[in-house]
C-alpha cells in the first residue's frame, strides 16, 4: 500500500476524562462518542481515561488515529447508513507491552497486521503517568500499569492533566487547541474537582488549574488555545473565570449540575471537522487573521448550541440545565473587578442597617442558586436586591438613601449581562437554560454559602490566600471580606441568629437559672459540633470528602443540599463563652475569628 497523504494539522482536540471515580463507567460511550465521529487528517483527537476498577491502567487514545493513517481521505461521521460497531483497541497508544511470545512490542505487531510500513507508524508511544508507571505483576516488558497500593505513588489529578497537556504539546502540535474536561466539578470551596479515590492528592485546587492551564498555553507557543470545556458541575463561576482569563480564550460550563451524556461529543467534532476546510481558506495571512477569529467564534458558538439542544432531553427525566459560554479575554479589562469591589465594600457598610441586611438576605434567599445553595448567580442576586431596595424606597418614601446601593446592583449587572447590542464587550457571550429549575440563571454564580465554612475546610485559606499564596485572583474584589463580614464573627452578628437565651421573647415564661448538671451538658453539646459551617453538612460515604458525599447517581449530580439557616453553633450565653469549652481557641466563636 502506498504511504497516507501528510496532512497539516489545523486542530489538536483534547479530552481528559478524570474517571478514577463512580463516573467511569459512563465514560466508555463518551469515548465512543468520540469514534464515532470519525476523523479529518486536519485534526487530532487524544483522549485520556482513568478507569475506576484497580489494577486498570490508564489510557490514551489517538482517536482513529490508525484509521487516518490507512485511509488518505477524510471521512467525518463515517457514513450514516453504516451500522458497523466500531472500538477503541487499535486507538490505545501503546508503549513497550509485548505479545506472548515476549519478544515483539503490541504496537509493532498491530502494524505488521494491518500492513502499515515502519516508516508510516508516526504515533508515538503513551505517556507515563505519575504513579502508573510500576505493574501490578512485574512482568518483564510489561509497562503501564497502576501501582497496586492505596495511595501511595499515585499522585492524582494535577499531575494526570499535566502529563497529558504537555504530551499533546510535544506530540500533537497544531494551528489550534480546544480542551474538554470531563469529571466532578465544584472547585470552589470544595475538594472534588476531578477527584480520583486512589490518589494521594484526590483532587484539583483552582488555581493550581490555571497554573497547569497556563504552563500548557506556554508549550504551545504561538498557537491558540481556543477553547476550555468544563463539562463538570459549578464550573461557571467568576472565581473560576478570573483565575484562567490568562489561558483559553473560550470558557464552555455549567453554573448547576453537569451529566456526563450531556456534551455531544459526535457532534461536535463532526462540526470542527466540517469547519476545518473553511479556516484552511480563510489562509495564514494577518490580513485574514479577523476572518479566521470570526470562524472560530462561530464554530464555538455552535458548539454551545449542540451541548443546549441536547442537554434539553434531561428535562425527560426530570433534570434541569443550564449552559454559559464566556469569552476569558474580556475579564481581565478591570471593570468588573472594580465594579464588585464598590459593590462589596457598599455592602459590607449597609449591613449595619438592619433593615438592608434582612433585604440582601431576602434577596440571597430568593436568587438562582446551585449545589446545595453553595453559589448563587450573581446577575440575579443583583436583581432580586435592586427590586427589594427599589420597593423600600417607595414605602418609606426616601429613595435617596438607597440611591447608591441601587446605583452598584445596576453597574455589576451590566457588566454581567449576556452579550448584545447594548453590551457587546461583556464576557458573557451566550448563556442559556431548559428547564425551571434553572430559569434565573445568567452565566456566572459566585460562592455564597449560607453560613461560613466548616472549620476544617480550606476555602478561606484558598480564598484569601496567607503569606506563601497570594489567594484567589478573584479574592481582589473584596467579595470574601463580605461574606465574612454577612456571616458573622459571633452569635447575633451579621445574619447569625443570636443564641435563644439572648433573644427577647415576651411570650415565653422566664427562663429560670440552669442548674450546674445543665451547665455540664451544655458544655459538652458545645464539643459535638463543628464551630462553624452548616449544623446538617452529611458526612462522607466511603473515602469520599466530606463536603460531597459519594452520589447514588453516576452522573453526579446528586448531593446533599446544605443548609440555608446561619445558626450558631455553641447555644451557651455569649458572655458565658469567655472560657471556651474549645481548648487553644479565642473566646465567643472558637477558631472563627482567625479568618
Amino acid at each position: 500500500m502506498s504511504d497516507p497523504i501528510t496532512y497539516e494539522r489545523e486542530w489538536t482536540l483534547m479530552f481528559y476524562f478524570a474517571s478514577d471515580n463512580p463516573l467511569a463507567p459512563g465514560i466508555v460511550s463518551q469515548l465512543k462518542a468520540l469514534k464515532n465521529a470519525g476523523y479529518h487528517h486536519g485534526a487530532s483527537v487524544i483522549a485520556y481515561f482513568d478507569p475506576e476498577t484497580r489494577g486498570t491502567p490508564t489510557h490514551t487514545f489517538d482517536v482513529n488515529g490508525v484509521a487516518k493513517i490507512l485511509n488518505p481521505r477524510n471521512l467525518p461521521g463515517y457514513r450514516p447508513n453504516d451500522p458497523y460497531v466500531r472500538n477503541l483497541m487499535y486507538d490505545k497508544l501503546w508503549g513497550d507491552e509485548l505479545t506472548r511470545n515476549r519478544e515483539t512490542k503490541i504496537r509493532e505487531s498491530l502494524m505488521n497486521e494491518l500492513g502499515i510500513a515502519p516508516a508510516s507508524f508516526v504515533l508515538p508511544k503513551p505517556p507515563n503517568y505519575p504513579g502508573n508507571e510500576l505493574p501490578v505483576v512485574a512482568a518483564a516488558g510489561q509497562t503501564g500499569q497502576k501501582k497496586d497500593q492505596d495511595h501511595k505513588g499515585h499522585h492524582g489529578p494535577e499531575d494526570s492533566l499535566k502529563t497529558f497537556l504537555s504530551f499533546c504539546a510535544e506530540h500533537y502540535k497544531a494551528n489550534h487547541y480546544m480542551l474538554f474536561i470531563l469529571g466532578h466539578g465544584g472547585v470552589v470551596g470544595n475538594d472534588v474537582f476531578l477527584y480520583d479515590k486512589h490518589a494521594e492528592t484526590p483532587s484539583l485546587k483552582l488555581r493550581t488549574l490555571g497554573k497547569v492551564l497556563r504552563e500548557f498555553k506556554e508549550k504551545i507557543g504561538n498557537s491558540s488555545f481556543e477553547l476550555l470545556s468544563l463539562h463538570s458541575c459549578s464550573m461557571s463561576s467568576l472565581e473560576v473565570a478570573f483565575e484562567l482569563h490568562d489561558t483559553a480564550n473560550y470558557m464552555l460550563a455549567s453554573q448547576g449540575p453537569a451529566f456526563v451524556g450531556s456534551w455531544p461529543y459526535t457532534q461536535i467534532l463532526i462540526r470542527i471537522f466540517n469547519d476545518i476546510e473553511a479556516l484552511t481558506n480563510a489562509g495564514a495571512p494577518e490580513s485574514a487573521a479577523d476572518a479566521r477569529a470570526t470562524l472560530i467564534e462561530t464554530m464555538i458558538e455552535k458548539i454551545f448550541k449542540y451541548v443546549l439542544y441536547n442537554s434539553t432531553d434531561y428535562m425527560l427525566a426530570g433534570y434541569s440545565f443550564d449552559l454559559s459560554l464566556c469569552d476569558l479575554r474580556k475579564i481581565n479589562n478591570g471593570l468588573i473587578e472594580k465594579a464588585i469591589k464598590d459593590w462589596a465594600t457598599a455592602l459590607k457598610e449597609s449591613l449595619a442597617d438592619s433593615m438592608v441586611m434582612n433585604l440582601i438576605l431576602l434577596a440571597h434567599w430568593k436568587a438562582q442558586s446551585y449545589w446545595g445553595d453553595y453559589y448563587t448567580d450573581l446577575y440575579d442576586f443583583c436583581f432580586c436586591l435592586r427590586k427589594y431596595l427599589e420597593q423600600l424606597g417607595d414605602a418609606t418614601g426616601d429613595k435617596e438613601k438607597y440611591k447608591v446601593l441601587i446605583g452598584h446592583c445596576t453597574e455589576v449587572m451590566g457588566l454581567l449581562a449576556k452579550r448584545s447590542s447594548k453590551y457587546p464587550n461583556n464576557a458573557i457571550q451566550q448563556a442559556e437554560f431548559a428547564g425551571p429549575e434553572a430559569q434565573y440563571s445568567h452565566g456566572f454564580s459566585v460562592f455564597f454559602p449560607w453560613s461560613a465554612p466548616s472549620a476544617d475546610k480550606t476555602i478561606s485559606s484558598e480564598y484569601q490566600g496567607d503569606k506563601k499564596d497570594a489567594g484567589y485572583r478573584f479574592n481582589a474584589t473584596g467579595w470574601y471580606d463580605f461574606l465574612k463580614q454577612y456571616w458573622g464573627a459571633f452569635p447575633g452578628d451579621g445574619t447569625q441568629r443570636a443564641v435563644r437565651k439572648e433573644e427577647t421573647d415576651s411570650v415565653a415564661a422566664t427562663q429560670r437559672a440552669p442548674s450546674k448538671r445543665e451547665e455540664l451538658l451544655e458544655d459538652m453539646a458545645s464539643l459535638m459540633f463543628n464551630d462553624r459551617g452548616p449544623l446538617n453538612t452529611p458526612g462522607a460515604l466511603d473515602d469520599d470528602p466530606p463536603v460531597k458525599p459519594r452520589p447514588t447517581d453516576p452522573t453526579g449530580d446528586e448531593c446533599t443540599c446544605g443548609s440555608v439557616k446561619n445558626y450558631p453553633h455553641d447555644t451557651r450565653p455569649l458572655r458565658e463563652r469567655v472560657h471556651s469549652a474549645f481548648e487553644d481557641a479565642p473566646p465567643f466563636s472558637p477558631g472563627f475569628l482567625s479568618l
